[in-house]
């Protein structure tokens, strides 16, 4: 028998009123990264590229945030796939790291939809807590 949170995935879907190009810029460039979300990051744009966020940047390197992160699948303007991993707060979970894949719709010329999916969480009370705080993170990144 399967157990009930084995397949368990975040899933946030926000539509918003720009390009699929500038919600593009938006994920993987310096300037776009810098006009809404992170200003300390590492990000290589090509598979096997980093994809690191440092949120706590006074904390020792292993603890800043994001970090060892790797793009996993790259379609511009359409998709990206990062590997993801809990925060230094977390440590139990820190170690395995789950995927983030961002689907990206334009409707419109001016409307696009963009689609979070987050999955390969784990089993047991430190997963559960990783989990819910990934729902409400993730549900405050996408609002912005």
């Amino acid at each position: 028998m399967a157990h009930p949170d084995y397949d368990r995935e975040i899933r946030i879907t926000r539509t918003v009123h720009t390009t699929p190009d500038k919600i593009w810029s938006c994920w993987t460039t310096a300037t776009g990264m810098e006009s809404w979300w992170a200003r300390n990051f590492r990000i290589e744009p090509r598979v096997g590229g980093a994809y690191e966020l440092y949120f706590q940047t006074d904390n020792p390197p292993g603890t800043q945030g994001g970090e060892g992160n790797t793009i996993l699948a790259l379609e511009p303007e359409t998709r990206l796939s990062f590997s993801w991993n809990a925060p230094p707060s977390q440590p139990e979970t820190r170690c395995q790291h789950t995927v983030v894949d961002l689907r990206i719709t334009g409707l419109s010329p001016v409307s696009t939809e963009i689609e979070l999916l987050h999955r390969g969480f784990g089993i047991g009370p430190a997963w559960d807590e990783t989990y819910a705080y990934f729902q409400r993170a993730w549900t405050a990144v996408m609002d912005r």
